[in-house]
């Protein structure tokens, strides 16, 4: 009786979430369908990494600059590239160079290949294989965390992001027609920082090789003058703790931000240090603004205006800053739009493939098994309805990958089915009592069903963990389907079986029907 209520209860729940793609409830969404049932937007990406690991050079060669002291009299200049760092020594004597800098940085042996050139005197760095690797992997990691933070706060959802080959990453967003806001905030790295202003120099007398712990900035505005700022930041936006959209006085839009203990103890020291003195407020290298510290910001709050703000600017910038930095520039190589009519036309083939896979299904069972194919029909409609309500409590996309092994599982749901029918049919056939012939039918068919099912189950999942999109949903479709099948045919089936067999005995106008 218990397995018999927790049947009827898990029947009627599913039902129950499975008419949310019926009926519209608020506590339930409907499945939601993917990019090539709904249409929507594709854009590939690739990821600058060659320009990422240039600044790590530049950072890690600004470094040794400032950390190395009593070997500064062996070296001419230190030249980071796109790919190395080149320290140009004053000798050749310094052949012993080498080992004197590695143990001045014991930590640069880890990730850094060094080799000297004795034609060119010069230590040549680089970094290592290792380094590299794990350095990508960490790219992408963050690009995609990023990519899915900004697009989640742009009110846009169900996104896929997938690995496409060493550089690209592939976004797909279904629903989504326009794509010029979302190229917005894919393109934006997003990289706040806070420089001081070096007013003493004339922007027509710099020299980047002789300053070089200077830097050209132009700014966001058309038509407004280049600054000369320091390369390295006071801070950046990974030290910004919150900010909002506010208006000040003049009704203009600005974004005010506040800053974490470690931002607003170097904003205090600083803008102390600095009173008079410009700090300019840099996006994606491009300064936003760069007003005069008149007295030290203590409070650890300050705020970014511009003169052509508007409400729609401050929004984004905040929503960028919330988000974070992208840690890489993104390329845009290639947008697709795919229309809606595409994806209407693989719904109604998808349906089509369903209920003809249902009905000849249904039509073959009731023609080998009698009653049984009638329970077996009933048995496969309520697997069905289970399925859908699962894909509906996971909020799992529904792509044509999807259908297809939904379609898989209607086959495979009547192989238990079989399995079982035809065990009890040679029960019968040696005059056993119905309720033993069916009692011994599902017990002698329990281990061929559990193991084939189970052995699906376990490729499916190495599938799921391999495999990327199309093969993922199908890998989880099927796995729902084939645990919902299993329930349906070992617990659902069973009971109704001992429902017909207890009414057939009962009453005897249904003694002429045969179970089998």
């Amino acid at each position: 009786m218990k397995i018999a209520f927790f049947s009827i209860s898990l029947t009627l729940f599913s039902l129950f979430i499975s008419s949310a793609n019926i009926f519209e409830l608020k506590w339930i969404k409907k499945i939601p369908l993917g990019l090539d049932l709904r249409g929507g937007n594709e854009i590939l990406l690739q990821l600058d990494i060659e320009d990422y690991i240039e600044d790590q050079y530049q950072s890690l060669a600004h470094h040794i600059r400032t950390e190395i002291k009593d070997l500064k009299k062996h070296i001419i200049k230190i030249t980071p590239t796109k790919s190395f760092i080149v320290i140009k020594l004053t000798s050749k004597k310094d052949l012993n160079f080498q080992n004197q800098f590695e143990r001045y940085f014991p930590e640069l042996k880890n990730y850094l290949d060094m080799h000297f050139d004795e034609v060119k005197k010069s230590l040549i760095l680089s970094y290592n294989k290792n380094h590299l690797e794990k350095l990508t992997k960490q790219l992408f990691q963050q690009s995609i965390d990023v990519i899915r933070k900004r697009i989640d706060s742009s009110g846009l959802n169900e996104i896929s992001i997938q690995k496409k080959s060493s550089d690209q990453l592939l976004i797909q967003v279904p629903g989504l027609q326009t794509s010029s806001d979302l190229k917005i905030l894919l393109s934006k790295v997003a990289k706040l920082s806070l420089h001081i202003v070096n007013d003493s120099i004339l922007i027509d007398e710099f020299d980047p090789m002789v300053n070089r712990d200077l830097k050209l900035s132009h700014s966001i505005e058309k038509n407004s003058p280049s600054i000369i700022i320091s390369k390295m930041p006071i801070f950046t936006g990974e030290n910004i703790k919150t900010a909002t959209v506010e208006y000040n006085e003049y009704g203009i839009p600005v974004v005010s931000f506040a800053l974490n203990s470690f931002g607003s103890k170097i904003f205090s020291q600083v803008t102390t240090d600095n009173i008079g003195k410009r700090i300019a407020i840099l996006l994606d290298g491009k300064y936003i603004t760069a007003p005069v510290i008149n007295q030290p910001i203590i409070g650890g709050r300050g705020v970014i205006s511009s003169k052509n703000f508007s409400f729609a600017d401050a929004t984004q910038l905040v929503s960028l800053i919330r988000s974070g930095s992208l840690p890489v520039k993104l390329n845009i190589l290639e947008e697709k739009i795919i229309g809606p009519s595409l994806g209407s036309d693989y719904i109604m083939k998808g349906k089509y493939a369903v209920c003809i896979a249902v009905i000849v299904v249904i039509f073959i069972m009731i023609m080998f098994y009698s009653i049984l194919g009638v329970l077996s029909s009933i048995s496969l409609l309520l697997t069905i309805n289970y399925i859908i309500s699962l894909i509906t409590l996971f909020n799992m996309t529904l792509s044509f990958a999807s259908i297809a092994g939904i379609v898989l599982t209607i086959g495979m749901a009547v192989d238990a089915n079989v399995l079982i029918y035809e065990k009890i049919k040679e029960e019968l056939i040696l005059k056993k009592s119905i309720i033993y012939s069916v009692h011994k039918g599902f017990q002698s068919a329990f281990v061929s069903i559990w193991d084939s099912n189970m052995t699906t189950l376990f490729a499916m999942f190495f599938l799921y963990i391999l495999g990327k999109g199309p093969l993922q949903s199908f890998a989880m479709s099927l796995s729902i389907g084939i645990i919902a099948s299993m329930f349906s045919a070992l617990v659902v089936n069973r009971y109704l079986i001992h429902l017909t067999v207890k009414y057939l005995s009962r009453f005897k106008f249904l003694k002429k029907f045969r179970l089998a």
